[in-house]
C-alpha cells in the first residue's frame, strides 16, 4: 500500500489488530531514503499508521547502505524499488545489507538471474536494472550485501501483451549454495538434482558456492529455466530448527517444485513473478494489456485487489481453451492506467 501511495500521491491510513511488525517499520525506512517529503505517524500502540507521499527520488551523488534487517530478506526489499525505481527523479541505487538466502522469501539469485532477466525480455527498451551480490547473508546473522540499481523511465511503461511462449524448456540452470556445512552437501545436492532432471532434459548445470564467511548454518538450491520459470527449496536454522532435512532431500523438493510450475504455468508467466507482472499491467500505458498464467495465487489476488482501490485498474481473468482438463491456465487482461513519471519531466 506504501508503494502504491507513492505512486499514485493519494494519503493512507492504516490499522492493524497487532502492532507492525519490525519488518514492515523497516520498510518504513527505506521508504524515507528513497522519498523526499514522506510524512510516517505511527499511533495507537503501534497500530494505526497515517502515511503522506512524497517525491520517489535520491541523492544520486551519494553512497546509500540500508540495512534490511534479519527477519526478512533482502528480495521483501527489491520488488517494491524495482517499482518506485521505473518511476523515480533519476535513478534508485544503493548498497542493501541482510539476508540473501533463506525460505521465506526469493532469494537473490531467483531474482538476479531470473526475474530481472525477464523483465528486460519483457520491457527491452524500459526497463534498465541491475543485481550485483557481493557477499551472502543467512539467518539469523545476516551480514549479506547486495548492490542494487535501476534507472527510471521517461514517461510511461507500454502495454505488453505475452501470448505463451513457443520456445520450449531447453535448459535448466541453478546455484547450490551451502554455509556452514560439508562441503560434500553441494555435490549432493547437484548430484540429485541432474539425477531427477536429466530423465526429461539433457542440459542441466547448477553452480555451487560454499560460504566459508558466515557462521550461520544453510544449504539449498535455486533453479530457473530458460523460459523464467523458477523454484527453490533450502534448510536454515531459525524456520526448521528441529527437522533438518538431507541435501537429497533439499533438491528434491526443489526439482519438485520446478516440474509443479512446469505443469501448471509452463510457456507462461511464473507463479513467483505473477504479482508483479499485474503491478506492471496496471500502471503501464492506458493499452490493453494481456497475459497467461497458470494458478492465481492468494498473494496476486491481494495485489489486484489494491489496484483497484489505487488506480481503479480492473482485471478480467478468461480460461485458456487447451483441450486439457487439468489445465488451470487463465488469460489475465487489463486496461491501464497510464501512470506517468512527472519527477523524471522535472529533472
Amino acid at each position: 500500500m506504501i508503494t502504491f501511495s507513492l505512486l499514485t500521491g493519494h494519503n493512507i491510513t492504516i490499522t492493524s489488530e497487532e502492532p507492525f511488525e519490525d519488518y514492515e517499520l523497516n520498510f518504513l525506512d527505506l521508504i524515507a531514503i528513497v522519498t523526499k517529503n514522506s510524512k510516517v505517524f505511527i499511533s495507537n500502540k503501534n497500530k494505526t499508521l497515517n502515511f503522506k507521499p512524497g517525491t520517489i527520488e535520491m541523492d544520486s551523488q551519494a553512497e546509500t547502505t540500508f540495512d534490511c534487517g534479519s527477519t526478512r530478506a533482502i528480495s521483501y526489499y527489491i520488488e517494491p524499488l524495482i517499482i518506485l525505481g521505473l518511476y523515480c527523479r533519476e535513478q534508485l541505487s544503493l548498497s542493501l545489507n541482510g539476508i540473501t538466502n533463506e525460505s521465506i522469501d526469493l532469494s537473490i539469485d531467483t531474482m538476479k538471474d531470473a526475474l530481472i532477466p525477464y523483465l528486460k525480455a519483457c520491457y527491452p527498451e524500459h526497463f534498465n536494472c541491475e543485481i550485483k551480490v557481493v557477499e551472502r547473508g543467512f539467518r539469523p546473522s545476516g551480514k549479506g550485501l547486495v548492490q542494487f540499481s535501476i534507472r527510471s523511465i521517461k514517461r510511461t511503461l507500454p502495454n505488453i501483451i505475452l501470448a505463451p511462449h513457443k520456445n520450449p524448456i531447453k535448459r535448466i540452470r541453478g546455484i547450490a549454495i551451502a554455509s556452514k556445512t560439508s562441503a560434500q552437501f553441494l555435490g549432493q545436492m547437484i548430484s540429485r538434482v541432474r539425477q531427477i532432471f536429466n530423465d526429461y532434459i539433457p542440459d542441466v548445470w547448477v553452480y555451487s558456492v560454499l560460504v566459508k564467511n558466515s557462521s550461520d548454518h544453510y544449504y539449498g538450491v535455486s533453479l530457473h529455466t530458460n523460459t523464467h520459470l523458477v523454484s527453490e527449496y533450502c534448510y536454515d536454522a531459525l524456520t526448521e530448527p528441529k527437522n533438518r532435512p538431507s541435501p537429497e532431500v533439499v533438491a528434491e523438493q526443489a526439482c519438485l517444485r520446478m516440474l509443479d510450475e512446469v505443469m501448471f504455468s509452463s510457456n507462461m508467466v511464473t507463479t513467483s513473478f505473477q504479482g508483479l507482472m499485474f503491478v506492471l499491467m496496471a500502471i503501464g500505458e492506458a493499452r490493453l494489456s494481456s497475459i497467461n498464467v497458470g494458478r492465481v495465487s492468494e498473494h496476486s489476488i491481494v495485489i489486484i485487489r489494491l489496484l483497484k482501490k489505487f488506480f481503479n485498474v480492473e482485471f478480467e481473468f478468461k480460461d485458456v481453451l487447451s483441450g486439457n482438463e487439468n489445465d488451470k491456465s487463465v488469460t489475465a487482461r487489463c486496461m491501464g492506467a497510464g501512470l506517468l513519471n512527472r519527477t523524471s519531466e522535472l529533472a
